[in-house]
């Protein structure tokens, strides 16, 4: 998310009915930190992080649909507000121990890489064991207004074989890969490339391609998610012994790419 703004511009989005009612509506505790927040903006000692959070709050006001009935909770649309960080805006004790997506911002669209779980159906119909692993979303830039459209967004679930590959591929262990055949229709590809200076992530729905380069800023918290769904599908296997897994997959992969040429 950019923090380079025009901080008076932002003073006046604040006080615009969307945000303070939005504000009203949030968790007392992020209330009181987004308040102080505003106070430094307008006394002009803003911070990096107070930028960050005031801007994330304006696109759950201006963009989000939720609400507060009298007996709800608040409620934000999930097509909207793609990541954890954002939820805990209203409920920070309800989201600790989740562990949270990742944004990766690009000039055309954006990319959520997000933790899932998932039964998977065996042979017979028989339910295998909770799966953990990554979905990869992303959502096209509007062309106007600003934002990006997670409302039309392309989903990419990884499976149980396809996690160690991809997570291989992001750590630069392979080149480049590519996975297909996804969603009903069968028509949805993942592609991960190592380019110089950055891992390029692709995604493709029929006719429908969207692309974004994840630079050095980014790839570190990116690599962590993968990992992370590794391990918890160990069951307990070190992390050490993981990795060492994942190497000796590329190697296994490479080496069966190299002599298929």
């Amino acid at each position: 998310m950019q923090v380079d703004v025009d901080h008076k511009s932002l003073v006046e989005l604040c006080k615009a009915p969307p945000f303070c009612e939005f504000l009203q509506r949030c968790h007392p505790d992020q209330q009181g930190k987004l308040t102080a927040a505003l106070g430094r903006l307008g006394a002009g000692d803003v911070k990096e992080d107070d930028l960050l959070a005031i801007q994330m709050a304006l696109e759950i006001a201006q963009e989000s649909d939720w609400a507060l009935g009298d007996d709800q909770q608040h409620r934000i649309q999930r097509e909207e507000v793609a990541d954890t960080d954002r939820l805990a805006l209203l409920h920070p004790q309800r989201h600790t121990n989740v562990r949270h997506s990742i944004h990766v911002y690009g000039h055309s669209a954006a990319l959520c890489v997000e933790p899932t779980s998932h039964g998977e159906q065996g042979p017979g119909g028989i339910s295998d064991p909770v799966v953990h692993t990554i979905t990869f979303e992303m959502a096209q830039r509007r062309q106007e207004g600003g934002g990006y459209n997670w409302s039309q967004k392309i989903q990419f679930r990884l499976t149980r074989r396809e996690l160690p590959l991809a997570t291989a591929a992001v750590l630069g262990l392979i080149p480049d890969i590519g996975f297909s055949g996804h969603g009903p229709s069968k028509d949805k590809r993942l592609d991960i490339r190592n380019q110089r200076g950055k891992v390029f992530v692709r995604l493709q729905q029929r006719s429908t391609v969207l692309a974004v380069p994840i630079t050095c800023e980014d790839l570190f918290m990116v690599g962590t998610r993968l990992l992370e769904a590794l391990v918890r599908n160990t069951n307990g296997l070190d992390q050490s012994l993981v990795m060492q897994l994942v190497r000796r997959v590329a190697e296994v992969y490479v080496d069966g790419h190299n002599n298929a040429q």
